[in-house]
């Protein structure tokens, strides 16, 4: 094995044990226990953790490991929660979703004005490409299955760059944030929603560990996202987190 590979994944193991070692001096101070990717650290997930650990009372404490090493910890109660989860993306036994979901996402199909009209539904863009984020393959297989083309982008701004330049048809994207960006752009009467239902309206939810102490704070925790949720909390961290990183 090449030595480097052999060193990382020892510390690794390493930094889990250490979790392991940590826990139950943890629970001992009251800590909300969670965990995001390392090169998120300071990220719209983080933010909403600190929030649900502030509105508990509780010390946020957060290990930057990444989603597969998470789940391993989450199922074992060696961290309590997990955000940004769709229901049913982890089947198991081992964790409850709270809800309701703290947060839903809609994505929309934005086209130029001129074809705002031009496609009546999803199959109107046969023959024609559309640019979206590379994460769903169910979702294109089925636009390539009707005969759809598409082009991958990680980021708005490079959707928006390919629907402006010709090289795509319309874009995919969050509908909230598109609409701030394309104001920021100066396109918002250039680009604008095509006339068709939203693409897809997605839950994010938060999961608890049966394992977790935190357990018998489940119903708090509970209320916590019922009131982000009808005072807007939510929505005002994602846009303040936009604003900042944009």
């Amino acid at each position: 094995m090449d030595r480097n590979k052999y060193l990382n994944l020892k510390f690794r193991s390493l930094i889990i044990l250490l979790l392991v070692a940590m826990s139950s001096f943890a629970t001992a101070q009251e800590a909300l226990r969670s965990s995001v990717s390392p090169e998120f650290r300071n990220g719209l997930q983080e933010k909403i953790l600190r929030y649900i650990a502030d509105k508990m009372d509780l010390s946020l404490t957060i290990y930057p490991i990444t989603y597969m090493e998470r789940i391993g910890l989450l199922r074992a109660g060696k961290i309590d929660i997990m955000v940004g989860l769709k229901e049913h993306e982890l089947p198991r036994n081992d964790f409850i979703y709270l809800k309701p979901s703290y947060e839903q996402l809609t994505n929309s199909i934005f086209v130029l004005r001129k074809d705002q009209n031009k496609f009546k539904s999803l199959a109107d863009f046969k023959n024609h490409t559309i640019a979206l984020t590379d994460d769903n393959s169910a979702v294109i297989s089925d636009l390539n299955n009707q005969g759809t083309k598409h082009l991958s982008a990680s980021y708005l701004a490079q959707k928006i760059d390919l629907l402006t330049r010709g090289r795509v048809d319309a874009l995919i994207h969050f509908t909230q944030v598109t609409e701030i960006k394309l104001k920021e752009l100066g396109l918002d009467s250039d680009i604008v929603l095509a006339n068709l239902p939203p693409f897809s309206v997605r839950d994010h939810y938060i999961r608890l560990s049966l394992q977790s102490p935190l357990i018998s704070k489940k119903e708090k925790m509970i209320q916590v996202i019922k009131n982000g949720v009808v005072n807007g909390d939510f929505k005002r961290i994602r846009m303040q987190h936009y604003i900042e990183t944009h």
